[in-house]
């Protein structure tokens, strides 16, 4: 027995829904379960929603720039980007606190400008940015030299930064000023090294205080 076609679909009665729209047909129902006028069904599906994408790359942009804000209203802590080779990339209010550098004096330049003589003889900057790319990140303590030559004890975290694919970008180094509780600890070691001596010098005076005083005595035994 033969199945009943059902009406033409017209093509332009369907477009006359929504324009915006995309027409599906949808496939027929088994062939036991359909109507003998069901031969598949046509529908107007929306496209994707374009400002839901929108608003989501907005709000990403905006943490970003706020992300970015904080960073270089930071003055406490110098946090700095650099390229691939070493040199200064980005530049923050804490990091022209503790070095000295300007913004405009300092990007472009290499890391190793931060570290005194002694160290850059000995190649520090580089292996520290060796190990960084090696190790994912790396962290020192040490003297550090400022824009007017002036030293200063500063701890440095160095972070590797790597894409997606684990291509190296640069580096993100974060510097901590920590000159005040270097000169605290140098204070305190003084200090307790003047006591250490203050202590030996009051044995030795007991013991030769003593000594003195026994003397007569074994004499007068022995006499």
């Amino acid at each position: 027995m033969a199945l009943s076609s059902g009406p033409a679909l017209v093509p332009d009665q369907a477009t006359e829904v929504r324009t915006i729209g995309t027409l599906r047909r949808d496939p027929p129902a088994p062939r036991g379960a359909r109507s003998p006028s069901d031969t598949g069904r046509v529908r107007v599906v929306d496209p994707p929603d374009e400002s839901v994408a929108r608003s989501a790359g907005e709000k990403l942009a905006d943490m970003d720039r706020r992300f970015r804000l904080f960073v270089e209203s930071v003055r406490d802590y110098a946090i700095f980007m650099l390229d691939p080779a070493g040199r200064v990339a980005t530049w923050n209010a804490g990091a022209e606190r503790i070095k000295g550098y300007r913004a405009a004096e300092i990007i472009g330049q290499h890391v190793s400008r931060f570290y005194s003589p002694e160290d850059v003889e000995l190649d520090l900057p580089a292996r520290l940015l060796k190990r960084a790319q090696e190790e994912g990140r790396v962290e020192a303590e040490g003297w550090h030299v400022r824009a007017d030559g002036s030293r200063f004890w500063g701890h440095v975290v160095i972070t590797a930064v790597r894409d997606e694919h684990g291509n190296l970008q640069g580096f993100g180094e974060v510097t901590h000023d920590l000159t005040e509780r270097k000169q605290a600890e140098e204070a305190l070691g003084a200090l307790a090294g003047r006591l250490v001596h203050a202590q030996d010098r009051e044995r030795q005076r007991v013991a030769t205080s003593l000594s003195d005083s026994t003397s007569p005595s074994f004499a007068a035994l022995l006499s």
